[in-house]
């Protein structure tokens, strides 16, 4: 006696694209298409997310502030435009990890500020520079 597959569906043998029933003895005129399973996914160690911070951006943003209220030889200034860029690029590489640029419209409020920041003591060094000419 042979031992013949139990009854179900298998794949078809004249289109590997359906399946066809299978009684335990004989295939039958009932066919599907085929249902493929799911894709095997390897575990992974449970991750915790991504906490993730853009130092650059803040520290730009006091310094573009800074600028504002304390700024000798521009130096507030130059400091929030060279922290605030850092900032804006680390949004932007933060973007694969976290899908979001991380305190990106902050990175770009501080270096707006440290560049009107330097126009304005520009503008008051040229004033008063233009007051002293007779």
């Amino acid at each position: 006696m042979t031992n013949l597959p139990v009854s179900g569906w298998s794949e078809d043998p004249k289109d590997p694209t359906q399946e066809r029933w299978w009684n335990g003895s004989s295939w039958t005129d009932l066919v599907r298409d085929r249902r493929y399973p799911p894709p095997m996914v390897a575990p992974t160690a449970s991750r915790r997310p991504i906490q993730a911070t853009n130092t650059w951006a803040i520290v730009g943003f006091i310094m573009g502030l800074l600028s504002w209220i304390f700024n000798p030889f521009l130096v507030s200034s130059l400091l929030g435009i060279i922290f605030s860029s850092l900032g804006v690029a680390r949004a932007n590489s933060l973007i694969e990890s976290t899908g979001e640029r991380v305190q990106f419209p902050l990175a770009m409020v501080g270096l707006v500020l440290s560049i009107a920041g330097a126009l304005a003591v520009l503008l008051n060094v040229s004033l008063a520079l233009n007051n002293l000419l007779p």
